[in-house]
């Protein structure tokens, strides 16, 4: 691992969470990005009184998602509130390449209003974690996909190769794990037909292929986009897990796949 590169990055990341003002505009960008769905809310950064290190944003009451009691007592589904939050996420990850990375249960809410029984509405928070993918890592990842549910085992090593995934030399060895991680996936049901289950077992795939593989390096803003999706899927299966998230995603998925940048 380039531990170098690794620190530099995070540094960077840091720098960039620790500037409100920073954190205020990409709140106000993902807000533009999921305006045309109503039922996704994020506050409204007061430029007036938010500074480097002060954010003002507008208030609304709300209930955690994971809130089970206070749900039940605001007469909201559960799978309602995760079918708003699944297609929100497909959206950001696939289609706006710009998403909200910190998706646990304290960090997104059910606003309390009247018509929440009836018409819930979800609230995002903290905005100081989000990820805006490099345009040439959205095509790699595509391509990747693309070799992933081919079972194209040299295009996906060239493509990490390309991303800069492999140290010198080490790309027999990664090429030798990536065929067996293939195998797996393979004999468990593939990669593209894949319920929460299977998405979270895919993680543990990959996960074991970064730990148990010489010489894989995996660059921060690809391990955002990971650790975000995975997050999703298991906070899914934590407060509805008769959801098929993957179903919800993949219009935006395929959408991803048939872009040409």
């Amino acid at each position: 691992m380039n531990r170098k590169r690794v620190l530099d990055e995070f540094a960077a990341g840091l720098a960039s969470e620790l500037d409100f003002r920073h954190e205020a505009r990409i709140a106000e960008e993902i807000a533009a990005n999921l305006a045309r769905d109503p039922r996704v809310v994020v506050p409204a950064p007061i430029h007036t009184h938010t500074a480097q290190r002060v954010l003002t944003t507008t208030y609304t009451p709300a209930v955690p998602v994971a809130d089970s009691t206070r749900l039940a007592e605001l007469g909201v589904e559960p799978r309602a509130v995760l079918e708003i939050l699944g297609r929100a996420y497909a959206k950001q990850v696939f289609a706006d390449g710009l998403f909200h990375a910190d998706p646990h249960p304290g960090n997104l809410f059910v606003l309390d209003e009247p018509d929440a029984a009836k018409e819930p509405r979800v609230l995002f928070i903290d905005f100081g974690l989000c990820q805006r993918l490099d345009p040439v890592l959205r095509r790699e990842m595509r391509q990747g996909l693309y070799a992933l549910i081919q079972r194209d085992v040299d295009d996906f090593v060239d493509g990490m190769d390309r991303m800069g995934m492999i140290a010198t030399g080490a790309r027999e060895g990664v090429h030798r794990a990536v065929a067996e991680m293939f195998t797996r996936i393979a004999e468990a049901g593939g990669a593209l037909d894949a319920d929460g289950a299977r998405i979270l077992a895919l993680k543990d795939e990959a996960k074991r292929l970064l730990q148990q593989t010489e010489g894989i390096q995996l660059p921060i803003d690809l391990l955002l986009y990971a650790k975000t999706v995975t997050y999703v899927f298991a906070l899914g299966a934590e407060i509805a897990p008769e959801v098929d998230l993957m179903k919800l995603s993949l219009p935006y998925l395929l959408q991803f796949l048939a872009q040409k940048d």
